[in-house]
């Protein structure tokens, strides 16, 4: 088991996902100079740079998502919001398993919250696509150990033997 003072969670296509922000902001750029110089919505150039800023927006929200686990909890951020759950609040960390079907070919994987309350609350990193992802495997051990160290987990299985 892992005893990490704290555990960061980031998306790992950030390069990627911060290149097609980018790219949606000079799009979003295009568009609005295309149209102020042709003064017609019908256009090419226009349809292009809406296109990429649509895709740069739907990029924002990956891009900034962030788990931190330290000693006093769980730190979530995203882009409109910064929420922290303390480790006494939370009762349990789970894993959420979605099947693959006719529109994913693979499973999925995530780590949900449950907390003292009965409340739930599924968390966007880190996530996986198999039982055999060596990182998300990693990055749960080490929620798990911390939890165990400065919480009180509510489920067997977290407890070491």
């Amino acid at each position: 088991m892992t005893s990490a003072p704290e555990v960061i969670c980031r998306s790992p296509y950030r390069g990627a996902l911060g290149f097609f922000l980018g790219l949606g902001v000079a799009g979003a750029l295009l568009a609005v100079a295309r149209a102020a110089s042709r003064g017609t919505l019908l256009d090419i150039w226009l349809g292009i740079g809406l296109f990429f800023a649509v895709v740069g927006s739907a990029s924002v929200r990956w891009v900034t998502a962030e788990v931190r686990g330290d000693p006093y909890g769980l730190h979530i951020r995203t882009l409109l919001r910064r929420r922290s759950v303390p480790w006494r609040d939370i009762a349990d960390l789970r894993i959420r398993i979605r099947s693959a079907d006719a529109h994913r070919h693979e499973e999925t994987r995530r780590v949900g919250l449950v907390l003292r309350d009965g409340r739930k609350r599924l968390l966007r990193l880190p996530y996986g696509g198999s039982s055999s992802d060596p990182e998300f495997n990693a990055k749960l051990d080490a929620l798990r150990a911390l939890h165990r160290r400065y919480g009180a987990p509510e489920s067997d299985h977290l407890c070491p033997p």
